[in-house]
């Protein structure tokens, strides 16, 4: 009679266990499939990556169209994502240095591309682009920790591709010039001699200068940001 006591008492608990781990595996696939995971998520994530490698080192003359169509299709999913967030809204994340830079990344691509004028301001445009791209941006995809390849997170993959994506963008329009310019003979402007210090230790203005060019984009962002820092933002929290 003990003997069979105790073996249903270990049945039992023995099924109790099983039970609490399938319902943490069920809770838990529940939580991954609320932040997308599902075959289709996935599925478009891993030809999404692929696609972009291939582009990248097939046709890297064309990798800026890609570049713009990625844009319009990530950055509205991610900032709807960021309205969503709980408990604060996350909305003004935009307003954070790597976002604002891509805003003018595409701004500055698209500028680029349609505007004829004003060589030395091109020159400019394309020394920042350039530093902010390879520099800052291309760095904290190696720092900050939310920045990962996770397939069916398309947040996740918004917060890869303003990282990676315009140091590849730049690569191409800087050591790639003249599969675009054949390609493109009458869309871009780059045959830019451009020199990562300033010549002098004093012209940081210089228009050739990517070190001193990107520097001044950092500022241009840098002060009207800790103005709403201190004015707007810490009132936020």
């Amino acid at each position: 009679m003990t003997g069979n006591t105790r073996s249903e008492n270990f049945q039992a608990g023995y099924t109790a266990g099983i039970q609490q781990v399938l319902d943490k595996v069920e809770k838990q696939s529940q939580r991954r499939a609320r932040a997308g995971l599902s075959e289709i998520n996935f599925t478009l994530g891993v030809l999404n990556s692929f696609l972009i490698v291939y582009v990248f080192g097939a046709y890297p003359q064309h990798f800026w169209i890609l570049y713009i169509f990625e844009a319009l299709v990530l950055v509205p999913i991610k900032y709807k994502e960021m309205r969503e967030m709980k408990p604060l809204n996350g909305k003004f994340f935009v307003l954070d240095f790597c976002w604002c830079m891509n805003f003018i990344g595409v701004f500055a691509l698209i500028l680029l591309i349609i505007s004829k004028e004003s060589e030395g301001f091109h020159k400019k445009l394309f020394c920042a682009s350039f530093g902010v791209a390879c520099g800052p941006l291309l760095g904290a995809a190696f720092v900050l920790p939310f920045v990962s390849l996770v397939f069916h997170a398309f947040g996740t993959m918004c917060d890869l591709f303003i990282h990676i994506y315009p140091p590849m963008l730049m690569y191409t329009l800087r050591w790639k010039t003249d599969e675009i310019l054949k390609a493109w003979p009458n869309v871009f402007d780059l045959n830019y001699v451009v020199h990562f210090f300033p010549k002098t230790s004093w012209g940081l203005l210089g228009e050739n200068s990517i070190f001193g060019n990107a520097i001044i984009l950092y500022f241009l962002w840098f002060i009207p940001y800790l103005y709403w820092i201190i004015t707007i933002g810490m009132n936020l929290f």
